[in-house]
């Protein structure tokens, strides 16, 4: 386990403690359940949220026993979004809730297309120039299902302080193709393509917890780590944003605005092929609950 790994897994296991001894001395008052903002708990209650990642990437991806670098910085993907759409990413939080329960779905997805004016590689071998460009396209989606542990009132504020837990899995799709174009004034020029795809799913567990700061502010955060070497040998994620309702309720909904922190990390490997990759950078939210 890396030296990252580990310092993740002892700050999750920190939170889950502290949340079991908040919920010893509360658990006549934790009983009531009651929902984020308060109201009744035997209604469903879903959550809508669109959000933009702007994560950096750093690790390696292999095939056939080769290794290449990743190392894309924020600005990188900034300016592949500028550059007549190179990157196209989308992002979605939806969020079922009854009374202790609730089940979500996290979906992140993205097109890349270098072929848009951005040359990976540029060099010349033997007289002849070589450019090669470069296609991905990423789904991650993560499925959920959890159990509220904590839903403690506090004075002056109309949502209580709440701590859960979710047991789930997270699906990895890779679609790779590379492009490579040579010519000389001989011979001309020629191309040559070649394209790949990798899937794998991970098991993982997690936690997440909100605490109201002031009445219209709450910090959010949620950890969770997997793999296990069913899928990804080690993989985890910690997300923490600060959310912002609004008093607005428009057509019922209650509207928010979020901005935060969000990190992934996974080491998958099967065979010849290999991607050890961490995605990091800050997130954007608005969302709606219904």
């Amino acid at each position: 386990m890396s030296h990252t790994a580990r310092h993740f897994t002892l700050a999750v296991a920190l939170v889950t403690s502290l949340g079991a001894g908040l919920a010893l001395p509360t658990r006549a008052r934790a009983d009531a359940a009651v929902t984020e903002d308060g109201g009744s708990p035997d209604d469903w209650e879903f959550a809508f949220t669109p959000y933009l990642w702007l994560p950096a990437q750093s690790g390696t991806i292999g095939v056939g026993g080769k290794e290449a670098a990743v190392d894309v910085s924020i600005m990188d993907s900034l300016d592949l979004m500028g550059d007549h759409l190179s990157l196209i990413a989308g992002f979605f939080h939806f969020e079922a809730k009854k009374r202790r329960f609730f089940t979500f779905l996290d979906a992140t997805l993205s097109a890349l297309d270098t072929d848009s004016n951005v040359t990976v590689e540029n060099s010349t071998v033997g007289g002849i120039d070589l450019a090669a460009s470069f296609e991905q396209n990423v789904a991650i989606l993560e499925f959920a299902a959890g159990y509220q542990v904590l839903a403690l009132p506090l004075p002056e504020r109309t949502r209580p302080f709440i701590l859960e837990a979710f047991l789930g899995a997270r699906y990895y799709y890779f679609w790779t193709q590379v492009k490579v174009t040579g010519s000389n004034a001989q011979l001309g020029s020629a191309s040559r393509r070649a394209t790949g795809d990798i899937d794998w799913v991970d098991p993982m567990i997690g936690g997440r917890f909100a605490v109201p700061i002031l009445e219209k502010l709450d910090l959010q955060v949620r950890g969770d780590i997997g793999g296990f070497d069913l899928g990804s040998k080690l993989a985890w994620s910690m997300a923490a944003f600060l959310r912002y309702h609004f008093d607005s309720r428009p057509l019922g909904m209650r509207p928010w605005f979020a901005l935060g922190y969000k990190v992934l990390d996974f080491d998958w490997e099967d065979g010849s092929r290999s991607i050890d990759l961490n995605m990091t950078g800050p997130a954007m939210a608005i969302g709606v609950t219904f």
